[in-house]
């Protein structure tokens, strides 16, 4: 294998140059080279690529450890025949600019590899050879195998470097002239990228054979030659179906991206779907999670803000708690608004706050340690995660959720979530994969939620209307009035509908008491405190409450599940299925989390299909939650398009003031959250409530299942509504139980379009309205399947008349 490790003196050298030359000439030689970077570096690898046409890499001792870099070098080499690494900096400037700890030389130690060394000769002559045997000699292991003499010209070079190799000892390769034709262009953050420049190819060839020219490259390739021949390639192995799609942001504006970062990533079974903020109009389908990388956000700052869409479509996914990671740029652009070099203030996502500014200097520079305190996304508590950073721009808004630790410096920075992590430090997951594990195990569980949930809503079908028609003619033919028995006789035909048989059974039933805390009740929006909740679904499971009471006179049974009841242990006659411990004060943000949302229906689904299997054959929606009403009255208040006033009510009993504190929570919970009535899902997961969306749940899983579901009070009817709003077919298995005493349940259930056959001004909830219909539904089904006939009564069958307005 033919192994090289390019470095110099300094920065500005001439290293990428002589490095791209190098690539290009050993490829056209059909040595297939690979080429890789020593330390944090995004910019050369892309003139590394753009010279060889396959991935380069980078190698970082202090990002990724000794042991990590070498089994990285390693597989970067696989299947190649050369490999060039070209060096940062100095050849022994490494962590803080004062140790030679991760400098080219260590790198070159650490994977044995001999070192050509670039020196540039201008302004300098017999000066070189101390220069170069001061560099041989700094450290013991000098591993300085040949120079090659940079912006030289090959005059100067034949006088010059036969008295370098007699002074220093050390080889000298040859040389590679000043070309203005073939030179790169630097900016605040290094070269200007490959895509920048046109011509590159161009330029790049130009180099190769100047390279060949001027260079002895058969005594170079001897003295990089390590006699061990070319590295096989990797075993292929069987791809696994991947566990989670994340869309990786890559285009002009987001460029910087470490090769073995996506590697990781794949190999933890992520499929990465690259798209671009810049032009493209949404997120791509089945997104699990969001990846946005560094890069020049603040030069194309008015294209990315005026690419609204993409912009909505990230503040969205953010929010709804798509697992993302943002880094410097990405960060940036997850901002209120970058300004441009003019001061124009140009909007960007704004899903988090502050916007970000050019400071005129470099703001931090250098490797450094992040400190994570509390578990999030990628980090766990007491980690210490090694980093990079770079950049001139700074947020106005810098978070406050990491430590970074620089020396004796330390501050805090950056916004680390259950479901984000973003600021300025760039990650090399590659040196810690546990990160991207985590990403990916959280885009896929984010994924396969929203997936299943759009599964089964597909998988629900229409009703079966020929078993309705047969209902109503079995109605028709009894002997009474024509629709005499009302509502209940439409419920009736509405579950033959529903079950796909006129023979109508409801003789296993069932009441769901889904219990469930709400932030929102610090603001004092109900009469009690949330401690309550737990309370009664103690008292639900030893069956004493009032639904206890009316289930059994019913023939019902009552099963009470906890979504998230806050401080609640285990017990006894109480399902656990716990989506949080309480949702959050939507007045400050949102309630939960999206995933958390999908969770909590897809748990309400799953609930109806254990009844299903038990042989249920009706069931009621029934919820207990200290501030449910409020959750609800914001949740309907979205969905119709009625304002607070119109929609919220006392609930148990709220005094005028408390009327007051509620309407206010739920207008400043719209207005803080600002949930989008087209998307239900959203909407639960912004004002709405874990119980709520759980019964949502279980109104899609009567229809998915086929078992009719009974309204109770208006949370149930707000959780009927986000159903019915997720898939219209949902409708037909639910049945209105009665009227809430809420000012807004007729407006509810007209829009369900749904009759209740009681309407007593009941508001007790527990799924006692619901309960209470079930026995209607029992009268009404013995006359439907005992009533004797007209043509058995001898009596003229009654004839349909017109309804009267």
């Amino acid at each position: 294998m033919i192994r090289a490790l390019i470095a110099a003196p300094a920065s500005g050298s001439g290293k990428t140059t002589v490095a791209c030359a190098l690539l290009r000439a050993w490829k056209e030689r059909g040595l297939d080279p690979c080429a890789l970077k020593c330390g944090p570096d995004y910019i050369d690898p892309m003139f590394h690529r753009a010279a060889l046409g396959v991935e380069s890499h980078n190698v970082d001792l202090f990002l990724s450890g000794p042991e990590r870099a070498r089994e990285l070098f390693e597989r970067a080499c696989r299947g190649h025949g050369a490999v060039v690494c070209e060096g940062a900096m100095g050849l022994y400037d490494g962590l803080g600019g004062t140790t030679d700890r991760g400098s080219a030389w260590e790198t070159a130690r650490t994977l044995d590899l001999p070192i050509v060394l670039v020196v540039r000769a201008r302004g300098a002559s017999l000066t070189l050879a101390a220069l170069i045997r001061g560099l041989c000699s700094f450290r013991e292991e000098g591993r300085i195998a040949g120079v090659i003499l940079d912006e030289c010209s090959a005059g100067t070079a034949g006088k010059l470097a036969p008295v370098l190799e007699r002074e220093t000892g050390v080889p000298m390769l040859g040389h590679l002239p000043r070309m203005e034709e073939a030179s790169f262009s630097s900016r605040h953050l290094g070269l200007y990228t490959a895509e920048e420049i046109g011509d590159l190819d161009a330029r790049l060839s130009v180099l190769a054979r100047a390279l060949e020219e001027g260079v002895d490259m058969g005594r170079l390739l001897s003295l990089c030659d390590d006699g061990r021949g070319p590295m096989p390639a990797a075993p292929s192995v069987p791809s696994a179906a991947p566990k989670a799609r994340i869309a990786v942001a890559r285009d002009e504006a987001f460029c910087f991206c470490y090769a073995e970062t996506l590697e990781v990533l794949r190999e933890a079974g992520a499929e990465l779907v690259s798209f671009s903020p810049l032009r493209d109009r949404a997120l791509p389908e089945g997104t699990g999670g969001l990846y946005l990388p560094g890069g020049y956000p603040e030069l194309y700052a008015r294209e990315l803000s005026e690419n609204v869409p993409m912009r909505q479509a990230v503040a969205a996914a953010v929010r709804d708690g798509m697992p993302t990671v943002a880094e410097c740029g990405g960060a940036m652009y997850l901002g209120e608004a970058i300004r441009d070099a003019s001061g124009e203030r140009l909007p960007m996502a704004g899903a988090l706050p502050g916007e970000s500014a050019d400071t005129g200097h470099l703001v931090r520079f250098g490797y450094g340690t992040v400190c994570a305190e509390r578990d999030s996304l990628l980090f766990r508590a007491g980690e210490r995660i090694p980093v990079h950073e770079f950049h001139y721009w700074e947020n106005t808004v810098a978070g406050e959720d990491l430590r970074m630790e620089k020396g004796d410096a330390s501050w805090r920075f950056g916004t680390a979530t259950e479901t984000m992590y973003a600021g300025f430090p760039h990650l090399y997951l590659a040196g810690r994969p546990e990160l991207a594990e985590r990403l990916v195990e959280a885009a896929g569980t984010y994924g396969r939620r929203a997936m299943e949930l759009r599964e089964t809503v597909g998988r629900i079908g229409g009703p079966d209307e020929a078993a309705r028609a047969e209902a109503k003619a079995r109605w028709d033919r009894c002997a009474k009035p024509l629709g005499s028995l009302g509502v209940l006789e439409e419920m009736i035909s509405d579950i033959a509908a529903l079950t796909g048989s006129a023979e109508v059974d409801l003789s296993e039933k069932a009441v769901l008491v889904l219990c469930a805390d709400h932030g929102v009740t610090v603001r004092g929006v109900a009469q009690t405190g949330s401690e309550v909740t737990g309370i009664v679904a103690r008292e639900l499971a030893a069956g004493r409450t009032s639904v206890c009471r009316m289930a059994r006179a019913a023939g019902c049974r009552v099963v009470p599940v906890d979504l998230g009841i806050r401080g609640f242990g285990p017990c006894d006659g109480v399902l656990s299925r716990r989506v949080g411990d309480g949702t959050a004060d939507f007045t400050r943000g949102p309630a939960m989390s999206r995933e958390q949302a999908e969770q909590a229906i897809l748990t309400g689904i799953d609930l109806v299909r254990e009844e299903k299997e038990r042989g249920t054959r009706l069931l009621a929606a029934g919820e207990m939650g200290i501030g449910n009403t409020t959750a609800a009255s914001a949740v309907v208040s979205v969905l119709l398009g009625l304002s607070p006033e119109e929609v919220t009510g006392r609930g148990a009993g709220l005094s005028d003031e408390g009327l007051e504190r509620k309407r206010w929570a739920v207008r400043r919970g719209i207005e803080v959250d600002a949930p989008d009535p087209e998307d239900p899902v959203g909407v639960l997961a912004k004002v709405g409530g874990f119980e709520l969306a759980g019964m949502c749940g279980v109104f899609l899983g009567g229809a998915a299942y086929r078992i009719p579901v009974l309204i109770d009070g208006f949370p149930s009817a707000a959780a009927a509504l986000c159903a019915l709003r997720l898939c219209p077919a949902a409708g037909m298995a639910m049945l209105a139980g009665h009227v809430s005493a809420e000012p807004a349940a007729r407006a509810v259930l007209e829009a369900l379009g749904k009759r209740a056959p009681i309407a007593a001004g009941m508001r007790l909830g527990e799924g006692t309205g619901a309960v209470a219909a079930m026995p209607l539904l029992d009268l009404a089904l013995a006359v439907y399947r005992e009533a004797y006939t007209f043509e058995e009564g001898g009596i003229e069958p009654y004839t349909p008349q017109e309804k009267e307005t």
